[in-house]
């Protein structure tokens, strides 16, 4: 046996030359691989050591070994393996026969074979490597020669055991117990991070979910969630985990592969969209749909087996969603068939609710078969709340079952689009429903219009959103119990600034009062406050909305359709920490029941009220959270709107103007305030002042609420200084204060006059300017806004620095740098940067007091040597180079007469004139 290969785990022995084939490189097992490492280092000094290595199926103890053996390979150490068979473990010396046949051990001499073994171990180069793959799957007779290496080791060999904890037997784990210098190293899950990379697709939290940072499973997940897209090697190693998994159930015997047929389609019974559980299943369910007389025995062998595993009490899991799929996939169709059917009369008869067993009668059912239509519609109308796609998909399959002419068509198809719309499939459920417009009960076909209506609203249209429902409204003006139609119709009005929208909330209004419907009060109060407050009646808006808020912060699980209202109710009110709060609340409801509809804009709100009070980071993550929710789906007002904030927040993160790229924005495709938002922010961000103009509505700022039009005003105002146009720049800033006028939003007047502040200056009246900077700073500081903040300190250090106020301008300048660094904002540090260089050089060339001989930089600089600081720290200061800070001080020198940096220092402390002076 020579030294320097590496052998695969299966192929025991150690060959004379290198493997062919380079190990793929590992994923987070760097710690391991360096512990191991050490310990072969020291076993070329003569030290030896045992390490055991524990991980459940998949979790990368064969690769572990494998890339070990192959880095050994380039140290001139001597490999030997073995391995496991998991197809004969009681052959008498499985694990250990090759090492026997190579060390020329006599088996018939029980005392020698160990002396034998270790005198040819210890002939071997040193350092020596054993490495023992699968060591769970080993006889009696390999335990006790390996119990033997492993107490009495021989000189200078590290020996490595890898196995299945689960699986090991007790002589295994007695003879483990009894190892000399033996150290455990358990391979635990990667993180999420770790799963990307191995998979080598782009980060994704489903496949850590389903994985559970097991690799083996990551591979097979990743691969299924790329399909055609996933290159070779990756769909490789997919079919080679496969084939393994399936090995190891093929080794199960006859006699135990019913109730592992029995677990694998209950388990089946519990997927949701494709996708495997994790939740228990009863043992008592699967020894009787398993039907045999051994069941009890079957299961105890499926658990020591690890394909099975009980959670100490009733319970049972698969060991990882590999084994059921494979378990599963095994079947025949027709034995699928059979055990469905006998899994959903199993359930049934023990008075579970029908969604525990839909899926086993979706899978079981036939044509026509009522019981099971009704079993799949009562399902999906439980699963509505919880699972809205879980519901969709089941109700799919009842109308799978229903003849085209039956009577629950029409029914069913409303409640498909009703789970299709809350789970965030709004096109296909607006798609349905205009394809089979529904004939019937008027309380149905209202239900089917408000929900094509609540979809056209969700992806922006509320315009078409309102021609729906007023077009149901008035086919049937008197029908009863129509508070959802005309809750979405009095929304649609408010997002459309519509005529007749205080007619649709007071008559929804008094349908809920009809009614006694407190929720249905609520929501009603919640849009009048957001029309209230779109129109610019900050008082009416805030005595609608106050008891909304306080009820929906009593509420353990607010309804996120109403934290939303309110939310949006808010950030129009310019309580934008308020809001961020009410869209946590939302988000936290909505997650739990998996409201697609909702979670995207809800994560768009909430990055939007991040950016503006200066949580840029955080802006960045929701808002890049909301593009990926929305990926896949047709281009739209919200992924537009998504795009626009995130290119505003990474512009601002990054100090780049990648963002402010591209061609202009195409016009807003709904003549509506909230239609035309998301063009606004993309011609904003481009600084496109025609472009603006157009999403704006023209001068007039028609698709503008009258609550924002100060904001928008004054960016019209820079655009228009930029472009030099001052007589633009006039109507722009004057139309600002006009509008801001009356409203009662802070944070409103304060962009108008700090727009009025900037006309002054432009004008050449910086001293004029400073009192309007100052009050909008205060504004802003209130408010939290800390980027508007920022940007008025720039401004203000600016003006003052006209004014040579030199001290006011460094303030300024330290207040903004402060801001930049709370925020995260590299556009803010570096325009700060830009500004204190620029203010300084002009303040350096000015002296600090008549007849000083220096300057007021070198005085600056003077008195930051005093206080201890060095050149670099006096430079960080300041915001100059080390080399002009040292120039300086050299002027300083000569101009008073000081030698060195300790001799200024004592000028300084021993003259106090000349000390006032600096």
């Amino acid at each position: 046996m020579l030294a320097g290969d590496a052998v695969r785990a299966g192929q025991p022995g150690v060959r004379v030359r290198k493997p062919a084939a380079t190990p793929r490189p590992l994923v987070g097992r760097d710690r391991q691989l360096d512990e191991l490492a050490i310990a072969l280092h020291a076993a070329g000094h003569g030290v030896s050591a045992v390490i055991e290595i524990l991980g459940d199926p998949g979790s990368g103890k064969t690769a572990l070994l494998d890339q070990l053996a192959y880095r050994s390979a380039g140290t001139g150490a001597s490999v030997v393996t073995a391995s496991g068979d998991r197809f004969a473990p009681a052959r008498p010396h499985g694990l250990t026969r090759e090492i026997l046949t190579r060390s020329g051990a006599e088996t018939r001499d029980p005392g020698g074979v160990h002396r034998a073994v270790a005198d040819w171990l210890t002939r071997l180069p040193a350092p020596r490597l054993l490495l023992f793959d699968d060591a769970h799957w080993s006889d009696p007779d390999s335990v006790d020669l390996l119990g033997r290496l492993l107490s009495e080791p021989p000189d200078g060999v590290l020996t490595v055991v890898a196995y299945r904890p689960r699986q090991c037997s007790p002589r295994m784990r007695d003879r483990l117990s009894r190892a000399t210098r033996q150290r455990r190293l358990t391979l635990p899950p990667l993180s999420p991070a770790d799963v990307t990379r191995l998979s080598g697709l782009a980060e994704d939290t489903a496949l850590y979910t389903l994985c559970a940072g097991n690799p083996r499973l990551a591979l097979v997940t990743a691969s299924g969630l790329a399909g055609a897209a996933a290159p070779a090697w990756l769909t490789a190693a997919a079919q080679s985990a496969i084939e393994q998994t399936g090995s190891e159930l093929s080794a199960v015997a006859d006699r135990h592969q019913r109730c592992l047929a029995a677990a694998s389609v209950l388990a089946c019974g519990q997927r949701t969209r494709g996708h495997w559980p994790t939740a228990p299943l009863a043992v008592e369910e699967v020894a009787a749909l398993a039907a045999g007389p051994d069941a009890a025995r079957s299961i105890d062998a499926l658990v020591a087996h690890d394909l099975l595993r009980s959670d100490g009490t009733n319970g049972l899991r698969f060991r990882d969603t590999l084994v059921a799929m494979i378990a599963y996939r095994r079947l025949g169709p027709g034995e699928r068939w059979r055990l469905h059917a006998a899994a959903a009369t199993l359930l049934r008869s023990r008075g579970y609710p029908a969604a525990d067993y839909a899926e086993h009668v979706r899978l079981s059912a036939a044509r026509s078969d009522n019981a099971a239509v009704e079993a799949l519609r009562a399902a999906g109308r439980q699963s509505h709340a919880r699972n809205p796609l879980r519901a969709a998909e089941l109700l799919r399959s009842a109308l799978d079952l229903l003849p085209p002419d039956a009577d629950q068509v029409a029914e069913t198809r409303v409640e498909l689009a009703e789970a299709m719309a809350s789970g965030g499939a709004l096109h296909e459920a607006s798609d349905l429903l205009d394809r089979h417009p529904p004939a019937g009960p008027a309380e149905l076909r209202d239900r089917a219009a408000t929900t094509r209506a609540r979809c056209q609203r969700l992806l922006g249209h509320p315009d078409e959103a309102l021609t729906v429902v007023r077009s149901r409204l008035t086919a049937e003006p008197g029908a009863a119990g129509r508070l959802p139609l005309l809750t979405e119709a009095a929304l649609d009005a408010v997002l459309c600034n519509a005529s007749g929208t205080d007619e649709l909330v007071a008559e929804a209004r008094r349908a809920a009062a009809e009614r006694g419907d407190d929720p249905g009060l609520r929501t009603v109060s919640a849009i009048q406050a957001l029309a209230a407050a779109a129109a610019g009646h900050r008082t009416a808006a805030l005595a609608a909305l106050e008891p909304v808020a306080t009820a929906l912060d009593a509420m353990p699980n607010p309804a996120p359709d109403l934290a939303m209202i309110v939310a949006g109710s808010e950030l129009l009110l310019e309580h934008d920490r308020r809001a961020r709060h009410h869209f946590d609340q939302a988000l936290r409801t909505a997650g739990t029941a998996r409201r697609g509809d909702l979670l995207p804009r809800l994560l768009v709100g909430r990055g939007a009220a991040a950016l503006r009070l200066g949580s840029v980071g955080h802006a960045v993550a929701d808002l890049r959270d909301a593009l990926r929710a929305v990926e896949g789906s047709p281009p739209g007002h919200l992924g537009t709107l998504a795009t626009a904030l995130l290119a505003a927040a990474l512009a601002e993160r990054d100090g780049s103007s990648a963002g402010n790229a591209g061609a202009d924005p195409p016009p807003p495709t709904a003549a509506t305030w909230y239609g035309s938002l998301p063009q606004r922010a993309l011609a904003r961000l481009r600084g496109s002042e025609a472009a603006l103009l157009a999403c704006c509505g023209g001068a007039s700022l028609g698709l503008v609420p009258r609550a924002t039009r100060p904001y928008w005003s004054s960016v019209l105002f820079e655009l228009a200084i930029r472009r030099h146009d001052d007589a633009a720049a006039r109507r722009w800033v004057a139309q600002a204060l006009w509008q801001a006028r009356g409203l009662g939003l802070p944070g409103m007047s304060a962009h108008a006059r700090l727009a009025r502040a900037r006309w002054l200056q432009h004008r050449g009246r910086p001293e004029a300017a400073l009192p309007a900077a100052g009050t909008a700073i205060s504004t802003y500081q209130s408010l939290g806004w800390r980027i508007a903040e920022a940007d008025a300190h720039l401004f203000a250090a600016i003006a003052a620095g006209r004014c040579r106020r030199w001290r006011d301008a460094q303030d300024h300048l330290g207040a903004a740098r402060r801001l930049a660094e709370a925020t995260g904002s590299e556009r803010l540090r570096r325009s700060a940067i830009e500004q204190q260089r620029r203010i300084g050089g002009l303040a350096g060339r000015s002296s600090a007091h008549p007849g000083s001989p220096l300057t007021r930089r070198e005085r600056e600089i003077a008195r930051l040597v005093l206080t201890g600081a060095s050149n670099a720290r006096i430079a960080e200061r300041l915001c100059v180079t080390v080399k002009t800070v040292e120039a300086h001080l050299t002027h300083v020198y000569r101009k008073l007469g000081a030698g060195s940096r300790t001799q200024l220092v004592t000028l300084l402390l021993g003259h106090p004139d000349a000390l006032e002076q600096c």
